[in-house]
């Protein structure tokens, strides 16, 4: 069997995220890279492995997914163009390469980073609203990165996660490498490393962190959330839209 390792970019905009789901009429990232298979590929081969589900909604630059076949007779530089023919034009194959039977997209990778777009006016243009969250003004991007540090190191994020990161993980400690806000011409963009997220996890942390931005909540009942295990009013953390959330890259221990 090869084991192959995909590089794809999409807009999520009319997918239910990367995950398979119960329902036929609901599309998915992950159902389309194994429909495609299915065309280009004579034989058996297994579902395409994400390195992580994505909200539906959400978008990706880079994302990387493998897959397992028994087929030889395609040159792996091929795959890219193979698949593109017969994916819809939301998803594109961006490289291909063979990895090593043992490698797994998920389990593998020691790191993801995300990127999350809001844009900075009273009247964005609506062609954006599938890419975006919209906000009325500028933060304070002091405040706001000061609450974005106190994410980073290893925490228990049950609190800013949807279901409170119940729903099938067994741990809901993780590792932020780093989380910042930049301010940029019309918008403000975060980009966050992490080992990896919980359901909803960054689009909770972004919520939280604008809240205290703009003075709606203390930096103290923010720390309490996540070190003391409070819980935090919702109204405080509910999480921002996931049109504006993308994932950025993966990162693989040989990286």
């Amino acid at each position: 069997m090869r084991n192959i390792l995909l590089t794809l970019s999409y807009d999520g905009s009319e997918f239910y995220g990367w995950q398979f789901q119960n329902k036929d009429d609901q599309p998915t990232v992950q159902g389309e890279i194994h429909r495609a298979l299915g065309v280009i590929l004579p034989g058996p081969h297994q579902p395409p492995s994400g390195i992580g589900r994505t909200d539906r909604g959400a978008h990706a630059i880079a994302y990387n997914a493998n897959f397992k076949t028994s087929n030889t007779s395609l040159p792996i530089d091929k795959f890219p163009a193979a698949l593109n023919s017969v994916l819809p034009r939301s998803i594109r194959i961006r490289s291909a390469v063979e990895v090593p039977d043992k490698f797994n997209a998920c389990f593998s990778a020691s790191a993801r980073e995300y990127v999350y777009i809001a844009l900075t006016s009273p009247n964005p243009h609506p062609i954006f609203r599938s890419y975006a969250h919209f906000i009325e003004r500028v933060p304070d991007m002091p405040r706001l990165n000061t609450a974005l540090h106190l994410f980073r190191g290893e925490h228990d994020f049950r609190r800013f996660s949807s279901g409170h990161g119940r729903s099938g993980v067994k741990s809901t400690v993780r590792t932020v490498y780093y989380f910042r806000a930049a301010e940029l011409p019309g918008r403000v963009v975060f980009t966050v490393k992490g080992n990896g997220f919980l359901q909803g996890m960054i689009r909770t942390l972004v919520s939280a962190a604008l809240n205290y931005a703009f003075g709606k909540v203390s930096l103290e009942e923010i720390r309490q959330a996540l070190d003391e295990d409070h819980r935090l009013a919702s109204k405080y953390c509910a999480p921002v839209p996931a049109q504006g959330l993308y994932f950025k890259r993966g990162y693989f221990p040989s990286e």
